[in-house]
């Protein structure tokens, strides 16, 4: 609440005894103005001027308790002037502290009031006379003092805002002088003397100018409002408590006049000078998280102003924005440009500093290098040192470095000193035989003593594009591009070296099949690339390559099974012409722009199948209608899948199939069903090829979006390319469902039913796995993404996933690369891999059918924590078991293991069972390094370790799902035989009297648990702590038990009773 302070004039007669204080008394005189003569307020440090007063009049002020005043009258009579200062309840004067008399004015200094109400400040002559005394005309001076407030605690600070304490102070440059180091409560202006109250901003971020700079500034003191300060000569002592995340900031600061600032009491700003407002930007500071920050400032007349504010920094903007490879020649300096992160006024507290260093290891401060740019120094190279190597970064950080100081180093620039020519580039890969309108890449190894290379050509409508190294180019060959020479020279800054060519030749020729010979005498199996027309039929077992392809008149032409038609550009059929591909056919496009024209036919078909059984599918053509894929489906048999909410969807027979999009249809109705499935169902594609980029929309609705989409190309597709390209907004596991229809009871098992595993087979970074056993025809996923074929891929983010022609492969040796799909007749192939790879497949069966895989491997990139491009959780599609190693709480059908390899690693293996009984978990294959390891699981239920190479390990589980049993290894123990021989021979478990004993000679027990066969646990007991225990009354007949006894060293024991 605003107090004001009243004024009024008022005259009075008094009586009054001589050099006293003066008593209230007599007649009051009427004003000198009309109205009683008030102010809005008394303004700290500034005076208040009443209207001219005469002897026995006196000004009506509002008072604060324990706030000082000052009141003054100049010499206005010929005798004494004297001030009385009386409490305006009763008129009783407040005693010596509240006169003063002097002979040229009268002034009373620093009163301290005792009271918060109303005083007169009353106005006499020579003894006390109150006569109305005409004077030579002057008022009475009044100012609120203020200093010295030691009520309220000068400490108080903001979170995240500021509580600024003020102080005044008699003017001066740079007050207290030198700025401590650390925060100081005893230095000139923030002393208690001194201090008069506080204000409150309710930001972060202070830009402020206190309303001008000669004005009264409102603050608070003694917890009330009230009270102002003049703005001309003052300061304020800013303090915060930051809860900002621990880390490095810039601190921009701004003041008119001194500003400095302290973080958790030290010292990290300081310009404690008159200035005009003046702004120092990116000062680096720390914060802990819990910091204090202290913000002082002062003003010494003139204009005034403050600013503060927080930024977070990362050190990306400190970077060396010259070329990272600079070359020289000898004996010549090179100038390095940087970014300018001292951009407004230079200070002292964040500087730049400059280091070289000769190995790109260990680098030294250079002396004085403390510029935004630099220059690097000439060097003279000599034989012995022909090509001069050194390495220069900026460190950004504040001038005194702390154990906690920011420091932040640039990017590394190698500066190469030469005076030798480079050597002659290599050869220089990459498809000599080009077309027009398509694109290639040429690279070159690098070359000692170059820094830069430079690409040319004699050729015409070539465009060379460089990478940032200029080892590669890519060429792009417009219409009417002429064959040439492509030439790369080295240089080291000062010499280039000899030019290497390489003769690109692009395709001016025609080859053309009348249906009985090629125009060129030659079939086009290889380069150098033509267009090809097709005039006359064409059937005949070769992989054929074309610039471009064109199919008229009346031709048919068939690719045949397993066969590839690599084209360029674009293919066209027209006319009456009819282009076929058989199943496991391909046809590949290299360029994404090349616009087809036409339809072709593709043939895709599946193996046995019942009408029950329903196929993932996917489009390779444009238009083409879902019916016609299977028309003998029945209507309601035809989905998609909604990943928005995660169901089925039901479609419309009519509609046109989604590019890129998946779908799932049931067998034709006119298949028998189940057992055995005997039809093998052709769907029939017609349309014109997808060809180029394919987006299709991936929503994210939480972290297992499942997503159904599809191979959208008349080819396979490289599944770790399309997983790569799409790394930012899908996991990086593939699931492709399969329904393995044989009829189980052909696996060996005398039960009343089988179980059939359909299931989902996986594919990521690290491999995949298969829903059947190799010898039953099992497949695992190869990573080539088959004709038609849909698959569910994992949402991690909304976005659009993207197919293109780079992810496109041919079929390969036979057709394998496009014969896997998963309703296709199975075809066992292996991939080849450009990393690191050494896995193992385990598998969990039992004798009735049931079957699970899981993978484990160690790869090139992978950790041992979760990651979405190698590790991949079960889609737990079996409906029987499910088999998976755990990491970080989640169950992997797939997981990725550091490398290198390492013999002492311990894999967590789970499983879950609708089935009670026994089962087995084997080797299915390993490969790399694992071929010549030993492999063993460990039963930590029953104490058993198993090599796996020696043969499958059996068990017995109950229902349920269990992720503490199994442990994959590749030790046999953890303890030497001989501790695990001790701590046998020391437990004896006996039966005697329904009672089991466990006594243990020399260690405590921990616990102990007893299991049955099944693996049920049937007694638990904690914290035995004792070497000897009995158990009575445990509810069993006649049956073989394990009892399991963990003692308190970590030693474990197993052994089997009767009971």
């Amino acid at each position: 609440m605003n107090k004001k302070i009243l004024l009024s004039i008022t005259c009075l007669l008094c009586a009054l005894s001589t050099y006293s204080q003066c008593a209230y008394t007599g007649t009051p005189l009427t004003s000198v103005n009309t109205t009683p003569y008030t102010f809005s307020s008394l303004c700290i440090g500034t005076p208040i001027n009443s209207g001219n007063v005469r002897a026995g009049q006196y000004a009506l002020v509002n008072v604060l308790q324990g706030f000082r005043y000052r009141f003054s009258v100049g010499n206005l009579f010929s005798d004494n002037e004297n001030l009385t200062i009386l409490n305006a309840i009763d008129d009783s004067n407040f005693g010596v502290a509240g006169f003063a008399s002097g002979t040229n004015g009268a002034s009373i200094m620093d009163w301290v009031s005792p009271i918060t109400g109303q005083i007169k400040v009353l106005v006499s002559r020579g003894a006390c006379v109150n006569n109305n005394t005409v004077n030579t005309a002057g008022p009475i001076i009044m100012f609120e003092v203020a200093r010295g407030n030691a009520t309220d605690d000068q400490t108080a600070m903001g979170v995240n805002q500021w509580v600024g304490h003020v102080y005044g102070y008699s003017g001066g440059v740079s007050p207290g002088g030198t700025s401590p180091n650390h925060l100081s409560t005893s230095t000139v202006p923030f002393i208690t003397a001194n201090y008069e109250g506080f204000i409150t901003v309710p930001s972060e971020t202070i830009n402020t100018t206190f309303g001008g700079g000669a004005v009264c500034l409102p603050i608070t003191r003694n917890g009330a409002a009230g009270t102002t300060v003049y703005t001309d000569t003052f300061a304020v002592r800013y303090r915060m408590r930051s809860t900002r995340p621990a880390g490095c900031y810039i601190l921009n600061v701004n003041g008119d006049d001194g500003v400095r600032v302290y973080v958790d009491g030290v010292l990290v700003f300081n310009r404690w000078v008159d200035q005009g407002n003046t702004t120092y930007c990116n000062n680096l500071i720390n914060l802990t998280g819990n910091s204090v920050i202290v913000l002082d400032y002062y003003e010494n007349a003139g204009g005034n102003r403050v600013g503060f504010s927080l930024a977070p920094f990362d050190g990306s903007g400190n970077a060396i924005t010259s070329s990272a490879d600079v070359g020289v020649c000898s004996n010549t300096p090179s100038t390095i440009t940087a970014t300018n992160l001292i951009s407004c006024n230079v200070n002292t507290n964040t500087v730049y500093q400059w280091q070289s260093s000769l190995d790109n290891i260990t680098f030294t401060n250079i002396s004085g290098a403390t510029n935004r740019d630099y220059t690097a120094p000439a060097v003279v190279v000599t034989t012995t040192d022909a090509n001069n190597v050194r390495y220069f970064r900026r460190v950004f950080k504040p001038n005194a470095l702390t154990a906690v100081a920011c420091e932040f180093f640039s990017n590394v620039v190698t500066v190469t000193t030469s005076g030798a020519p480079p050597a002659l580039p290599g050869t220089i890969t990459g498809d000599l035989s080009q077309c027009i309108s398509s694109t290639a890449r040429y690279s070159i190894a690098p070359v000692p003593n170059a820094v830069s290379y430079n690409w040319t050509t004699t050729g015409l409508g070539w465009t060379i594009t460089p990478d940032a190294n200029g080892l590669s180019v890519t060429v792009a060959f417009i219409a009417g591009a002429t064959s040439g020479n492509l030439q790369v020279t080295a240089t080291n800054g000062c010499n280039t070296s000899a030019p290497r060519v390489a003769t690109v030749t692009i395709s001016t020729v025609v080859n053309t099949w009348n249906g009985s010979v090629w125009s060129t005498g030659l079939t086009p199996t290889s380069t150098p690339k033509q267009r090809i027309v097709f005039a006359g039929n064409f059937n005949q077992n070769v992989d054929l390559v074309a610039c471009s392809c064109l199919v008229t008149g009346s031709a048919a032409v068939t690719i045949n099974e397993n066969r590839t038609l690599l084209v360029t550009n674009e293919v066209e059929v027209v006319g009456g012409a009819v282009l076929t591909f058989e199943n496991n056919a391909s046809l590949v496009q290299e360029n994404n722009n090349a616009s087809n024209l036409g339809n072709i036919v593709y043939k895709r078909r599946t193996n046995l199948i019942d009408k029950f059984d329903y196929t993932y599918w996917s489009s390779p053509v444009f238009n083409q209608r879902l019916l016609d894929v299977s028309p003998e489906t029945l209507f309601d048999k035809f989905f998609s899948f909604n990943a928005s909410t995660d169901t089925w969807q039901q479609e419309s027979t009519s509609n046109s199939m989604d590019v890129g999009k998946g779908y799932i249809i049931r067998g034709p109705q006119f298949f028998p069903a189940p057992n055995p499935p005997s039809g093998i169902h052709e769907a029939i594609f017609v349309g014109r090829p997808n060809n180029g980029i394919i987006g299709i929309a991936i929503p994210f609705i939480s972290s297992d979006t499942s997503n159904l989409i599809g191979n959208p190309y008349p080819s396979a597709i490289d599944a770790d390319l399309f997983l790569a390209a799409n790394n930012l907004i899908l996991d990086g596991t593939l699931y492709f469902w399969t329904h393995n229809s044989p009829p189980s009871n052909a696996i060996p098992g005398d039960a009343t039913y089988n179980y059939t595993s359909d299931d989902y087979a996986s594919y990521n970074g690290v491999g995949g796995v298969a829903t059947l056993p190799a010898f039953l025809g099992g497949v695992t996923p190869s990573g080539k993404i088959a004709t038609g074929q849909a698959f569910f891929a994992t949402g991690i983010a909304a976005g659009t996933a993207v197919f293109n022609n780079g992810m496109r492969v041919s079929g390969g040796p036979l057709g394998q690369n496009n014969s896997q799909f998963f309703k296709t007749n199975n075809t066992k192939s292996k991939g080849t891999n450009s990393v690191e790879k050494h896995r193992i497949w385990l598998n969990l069966t039992n004798t009735q059918g049931a079957f699970k895989q899981m993978l484990v491997g160690y790869v090139t990139n992978a950790t041992n924590g979760f990651d979405k491009a190698y590790d991949g959780q079960s889609f737990d599609g079996n409906e029987f078991i499910d088999f998976y190693s755990i990491n970080d709480d989640k169950n992997l059908t797939i997981q990725g293991r550091a490398l290198p390899f390492d013999k002492n690693d311990e894999v967590a293996l789970g499983y879950s069972s609708t089935i009670e009984g026994a089962f087995s978990i084997s080797i299915d294959q390993v490969d790399g390094i694992l071929i010549s390891e030993d492999v063993f699981i460990e039963d930590k239920m029953t104490n058993a370790i198993k090599n796996l190479k020696e043969g499958a390990y059996n068990f017995s589980t109950k229902a349920g799902s269990f992720n503490d049993r199994f442990v994959l290894r590749y030790k046999d123990k953890t303890l030497g035989t001989g501790e695990f021989e001790t701590a046998d021979n020391n437990i004896i478990i006996s039966v005697k009297n329904k009672q089991i004993k466990i006594d243990s000679q020399k260690e405590t027990i921990d616990k102990v648990l007893i299991f049955d066969l099944l693996g049920k646990q049937i007694f638990r007991k904690l914290s035995v702590e004792n070497n000897e225990h009995i158990i009575s009354n445990l509810p069993s007949s006649e049956q073989v038990l394990i009892v399991k006894v963990v003692l308190q060293n970590g030693q474990t024991v197993s052994k089997k009773i009767i009971f």
